[in-house]
């Protein structure tokens, strides 16, 4: 069974929508549960490289979000977070309608959490895995008081 603390959905909740890229982004959360986040971004032509798809750069930051926030769903309530690492591999042009991050805790530690992140494109009801990554994510203990 994993262990979770407190109303761990309203923490991360609160935490994710905090952030100014994923406002920027117009990311929201999907599904949440114990050691599992997914993250949903609309398609915006501002987020695009030169042939249309979404830019490598925002399915990073896809990945790396919903990794994060996978692991922070473990911590504990005065613990933030912050990536230590990451290495994705990009599988497909990045096309579509929306872009689905669903990332899921491998290994949840005292200080570092191991999560792999796939990233799915959606058009026309159709699911494309165009991403995968695996990332290295600290605990930052006791610092949830610092966030913005």
């Amino acid at each position: 069974m994993i262990k979770t603390h407190g109303d761990y959905k309203q923490r991360l909740h609160d935490s994710f929508y905090k952030q100014g890229l994923m406002q920027t982004l117009n990311c929201k959360l999907g599904e949440v549960s114990a050691g599992k986040v997914e993250a949903i971004m609309p398609f915006d032509d501002k987020f695009t490289q030169q042939h249309g798809y979404f830019h490598g750069g925002i399915t990073g930051v896809m990945a790396d979000n919903a990794a994060g926030y996978a692991a922070f769903t473990l911590f504990e309530e005065d613990d933030s977070v912050v990536t230590a690492e990451y290495k994705i591999n990009l599988l497909a042009p990045a096309q579509g309608e929306t872009i689905i991050a669903r990332a899921e805790v491998i290994k949840s530690g005292r200080t570092l959490s191991v999560v792999k992140s796939d990233v799915y494109t959606r058009l026309n009801g159709q699911e494309k895995h165009v991403a995968t990554g695996l990332f290295s994510i600290m605990r930052l203990i006791g610092a949830a008081k610092k966030e913005i």
